[in-house]
């Protein structure tokens, strides 16, 4: 009898919740490409990963009136560099390796949570996958959210009540980021096993059903497997495709970046080692490879492709070019025609010592032989394996023509070791150092021209930092910090305008999106990455809090 009263006051409760809050409409692919000022429905918001908000009510003039609006802690403790996502008022994110929540967009009332049950551990050692934490955001299509976990599985649950739709298992090693839908299919990068080959999926968003794989390294008799010079090196030689894909709808092209061949040490797999360090076009719909551009060959210092890539149309010598901008984890900076792949233009982000020149038609690097890591030879390498740039996503603003991203001054004392078959493929012993020069400003937060590469601002930052920035139609760019400050700057400038210190590094995706003509600004916080917060260990640990669980915060204009 008690548990029928406590049924029914529940109801009622979820019921007033609901209530609130509009009637569920199905987000189709049209949304996605071209979603309301008021939504944010993917990682990077758009197919073009601009990471940009149209929305304008928050602008320079009015942001210092900033106040929170509400927070919530996921409880879920670990690496903080989720992406929430809004669509029908409803807020929606995967903190760590199993919870999805959903909230009240405009008031942060919990709706429902999702646990998912990761495979044990004796299970994925069996199979070869891998289980990592890390999760940086979540797909929704139509009716469903969709999560992708690190033990290589994609479930679906439904967006109204969290209740399970479909679960694929597709036996990689294991996701971090999730997926985007193009031309009707749900394409996914997976990491590669421990000996294996990493692939790309496509997925049937509404069975689950996969409807193709490709590796991200040839096979046998496929072109490019002959640039594996050793034999069985190609077989191990990873790619791994960590984060979300770009998508131009009228090329009706998918843009994906691989990581760095492995084992570490080139000396063990001689050639340029395709698909590795690169960034491939596919066809949505078989998983082609249309064209690739290798910007790493045979790269010797963990220095991936992985990131999105931006897509605009940028006017290059009197004429409009359909392009997109992808910087590498070093740093490397590249504009390629994402139509054919053809090379056009490059600089470097932050210091690096591993690149001595560029062949202008083809944007081939030549290396510098000098900070190759050799066996029993210690060198300093620039960046380190945690870049220069790494994962945390990069942003375009069409009011301003600037791409935005941040990265650190960050080197490493590397030694590579002679690699056999079983040894670990990272076989190299290295420690980051500080780049010579740049002691007092070992993060930075750039601003570059878009159509000419040149700089136009950037902020220093004397810790290392993870700042992921997130321009608006309101001229500001927000942008968090290890600091804990989240901050917004004038987009054309650089100048501060407004910070507010949160509870932990501040090293997850900001958002903005708008419920009932408010507009909001979210972003999560909470202790720590592989990156800015292991960088802090290294060089700042006094300034790295207790690592406590993740939350998120939300703020809007005072109005009082």
């Amino acid at each position: 009898m008690k548990k029928s009263i406590v049924a029914v006051i529940l109801a009622l409760f979820l019921g007033a919740c609901f209530a609130q809050l509009e009637p569920w409409q199905s987000i189709t692919e049209e949304f996605l490409t071209n979603p309301p000022a008021s939504a944010w429905p993917s990682k990077r918001r758009t197919p073009n990963s601009w990471g940009y908000s149209p929305l304008d009510q928050i602008n320079t003039e009015n942001v210092s009136d900033l106040e929170l609006a509400w927070s919530i802690d996921t409880g879920v403790a670990g690496q903080v560099e989720w992406t929430p996502v809004v669509a029908n008022g409803r807020m929606f994110l995967q903190a760590g390796a199993t919870r999805i929540m959903a909230m009240d967009a405009a008031t942060g009332d919990l709706l429902w949570t999702y646990e998912y049950e990761m495979l044990p551990a004796e299970e994925r050692a069996e199979l070869g996958v891998g289980g990592s934490s890390t999760s940086r955001g979540l797909t929704l299509f139509q009716d469903m959210v969709i999560g992708h976990f690190g033990d290589s599985h994609i479930v679906a649950v439904d967006a109204e009540t969290g209740q399970e739709v479909w679960k694929t298992f597709t036996d990689g090693g294991g996701y971090t980021s999730p997926g985007i839908i193009a031309d009707g299919v749900l394409i996914s990068g997976n990491s590669a096993k421990g000996y294996d080959r990493a692939f790309v999926t496509g997925t049937d968003p509404e069975s689950g059903e996969v409807l193709w794989k490709t590796y991200m390294i040839p096979g046998p008799g496929e072109p490019g497997y002959e640039t594996w010079e050793v034999e069985g090196t190609a077989e191990v030689g990873h790619a791994s495709a960590w984060m979300t894909p770009s998508y131009d709808p009228e090329l009706n092209l998918v843009y994906v970046g691989t990581g760095n061949p492995d084992p570490y040490t080139p000396q063990s797999r001689p050639g340029d080692n395709l698909y590795t360090g690169s960034i491939l076009a596919l066809d949505p719909q078989t998983g082609e490879i249309v064209w690739y551009h290798q910007v790493m060959p045979n790269d010797s210092w963990d220095l991936g492709s992985v990131m999105e890539t931006i897509l605009v149309d940028l006017e290059i010598d009197g004429e409009t070019v359909p392009a997109l901008l992808h910087t590498n984890k070093g740093g490397f900076l590249n504009i390629l025609n994402r139509e054919t792949g053809e090379y056009i233009d490059h600089t470097f982000v932050v210091y690096q010592n591993v690149i001595e020149s560029v062949d202008p038609e083809t944007g081939r690097p030549t290396y510098n032989e000098e900070v190759i890591p050799h066996p029993g030879e210690r060198v300093i390498a620039c960046p380190s394996t945690r870049g220069g740039t790494d994962w945390p996503a990069r942003a375009y603003s069409p009011e301003t023509n600037l791409y935005y991203l941040s990265g650190n001054h960050v080197c490493m004392d590397v030694e590579g070791f002679a690699w056999s078959d079983g040894m670990p493929m990272r076989n190299i012993d290295d420690i980051r150092v500080v780049a010579e020069g740049y002691e007092d400003r070992i993060g930075e937060l750039f601003a570059f021209h878009a159509d000419t590469l040149e700089p136009a601002w950037s902020v220093e930052f004397e810790l290392p930092t993870t700042a992921i920035p997130l321009p608006t139609a309101g001229g500001l760019v927000f942008a968090g910090h290890t600091d804990r400050f989240f901050r917004a700057y004038d987009a054309e400038t650089g100048e501060e305008l407004w910070g507010a210190r949160l509870t932990g590094p501040i090293e997850g995706h900001p958002i903005s999106y708008a419920v009932d003509g408010t507009q909001y600004v979210a972003v999560p916080a909470g202790c720590c990455s592989l990156v800015g917060s292991a960088m802090l260990r290294d060089f700042a640990p006094e300034a790295l809090g207790p690592a406590g669980t993740g939350s998120i915060f939300v703020f809007k204009l005072d109005n009082d």
